[in-house]
């Protein structure tokens, strides 16, 4: 249990049965009257954002979260699934609850140089190689000069 005055940004906290995550805080004092927190959180479940005030010391139940380390395997729709490193466990997440950075999903690993450490399979062949050549032609000035100032 925590006080609402040591709620910060990134907690996750249960409030009516439900889990939801700080994304903003401030305290408030007032005068003779005790602090007051204005909270703004989202509820894991459902991704609705609200703002929310509490008495600095009222108590809430923090919760704890486990970060594992998964492997982007492809989208369904709205869903994306995922592989779990260790257990080989393949959760599925909603693309509410992973927010504006779905389209910039990161390449894994082991994808991130596979053009240059591969260039005689048929994929890069026939076709990443034209898209690069195509890329290197079109910004070929801008390529020259910052090899030449860099």
């Amino acid at each position: 249990m925590i006080e609402a005055a040591q709620l910060r940004r990134g907690m996750v906290v249960d409030l009516d049965g439900a889990l939801y995550e700080c994304i903003d805080q401030s305290l408030i004092k007032m005068g003779r009257g005790g602090a007051t927190v204005k909270a703004k959180i989202r509820n894991l479940d459902s991704g609705a954002q609200f703002e929310r005030s509490f008495n600095s010391n009222e108590r809430l139940q923090d919760i704890r979260l486990e970060n594992r380390r998964v492997q982007y395997l492809y989208t369904d729709g709205d869903l994306f699934h995922f592989m779990d490193l260790e257990s080989y466990e393949q959760p599925v997440i909603p693309r509410d609850q992973i927010g504006d950075a779905a389209p910039f999903w990161p390449a894994e690993r082991y994808h991130q140089d596979y053009f240059s450490q591969n260039p005689a399979q048929p994929y890069c062949m026939g076709v990443v190689a034209p898209k690069v050549a195509k890329f290197r032609k079109q910004f070929l000035d801008r390529l020259k000069r910052r090899t030449t100032t860099g």
